[in-house]
């Protein structure tokens, strides 16, 4: 089948990836090792990736995680792969990100490892995530016309958010809002 389009080709290639995935991981032995290969390969890199985007060597990282630069190292090295959640946690502190850890099902694991970008490993910092909703807040900053009674009122709106993680649009509240 020949794809002239970029994106469809693009789709084609994650899709038989994924099923190749699945496949391979129909085994137990094959599951266990696709996710500490998952846990080792991805904190790896994604603590690498965070360093340099902050223009860190592997001695600054340590000095602020309260480590030594070997263990920085170390934890660069998709090789390794024997973290402590406390270590992940001072890593996490000094580069200034939250940390989740998580069961998962593997339909998500295989999702997240398909469709990992580059984007994904650069968690922005605290800071620079704030910088980023605020855009996001000012962008979503909208109005519309309510219809009704005499008058027809604009209002601002946001979007109410629950302790609920998952709702449908419909279960979504809007409610007026000031943005002075």
């Amino acid at each position: 089948m020949r794809h002239d389009n970029p994106i469809e080709l693009m789709t084609t290639h994650l899709n038989d990836r994924k099923k190749a995935l699945a496949k391979r991981l129909q085994a137990k032995d094959s599951r266990d090792r696709f996710v500490e290969s998952q846990i080792r390969n991805c904190i790896a890199h994604q603590l690498r990736t965070m360093r340099l985007e902050r223009d860190l060597t592997q001695k600054e990282l340590a000095d602020l995680a309260g480590k030594q630069q070997e263990a920085i190292s170390r934890a660069e090295n998709p090789n390794y792969g024997k973290f402590t959640l406390e270590t992940l946690r001072q890593l996490a502190a000094a580069l200034d990100v939250a940390l989740l850890v998580r069961f998962v099902p593997f339909s998500e694991l295989l999702n997240r490892t398909v469709n990992m970008s580059p984007q994904d490993l650069a968690v922005p910092s605290f800071v620079d995530d704030q910088k980023m909703h605020e855009r996001e807040k000012s962008v979503n900053n909208f109005s519309f016309v309510m219809y009704g009674g005499a008058e027809n009122t604009e209002l601002p709106l946001s979007l109410e958010s629950t302790s609920r993680s998952h709702k449908s649009f419909s279960e979504v509240t809007y409610s007026p809002t000031n943005y002075g």
